[in-house]
């Protein structure tokens, strides 16, 4: 079995809400919620064969307590975000990113503003690939699961497994 990183957008969920709360800690998973402002998210960490296990696993539960998930977070990164992550500079990330240094480095996901970002289950297999040391982390869903799933939630009321 493999522990697999989520994160997901969910409709707002009060942090009063103690019953709400309670049965996320009744989970089969251990699960986080957090706050910014009206927005919530939800981050676990899930064991599983397979990813897809995993993502149905998480939804299925979270909305079997009537939590409805709005979208799974791609995980998108930037080049400090990533070299944070990795414990690198800046600069080596920005090589990476460029093919000067280690070639074969994911391409990136998006531009936001004039800045790039990559999805972070991208990032994490290169890394892992190239021997940086995830050990003490979950692996992240891979990114064509996730888009997959968010389309199908974008074009549905979706409240079972996808």
């Amino acid at each position: 079995m493999t522990v697999y990183s989520i994160s997901a957008d969910v409709d707002f969920v009060s942090p009063d809400d103690d019953t709400v709360i309670a049965q996320l800690g009744d989970l089969s998973f251990l699960v986080i919620p957090h706050w910014v402002g009206n927005a919530c998210s939800l981050v676990a960490e899930a064991s599983a064969g397979t990813p897809q296990d995993a993502l149905d696993g998480f939804h299925r539960e979270i909305s079997g307590l009537g939590i409805r998930i709005r979208r799974y977070d791609l995980g998108l990164m930037s080049v400090s975000d990533i070299a944070t992550e990795l414990d690198v500079s800046r600069e080596t990330v920005r090589l990476w990113s460029t093919g000067s240094r280690r070639g074969h480095f994911p391409d990136r996901f998006a531009h936001v503003g004039s800045s790039r970002v990559w999805a972070w289950s991208e990032v994490y297999h290169w890394a892992r690939d190239n021997g940086y040391e995830l050990e003490d982390r979950g692996v992240p869903l891979p990114l064509w699961l996730l888009e997959k799933t968010n389309g199908i939630l974008a074009g549905s009321e979706m409240t079972v497994a996808p």
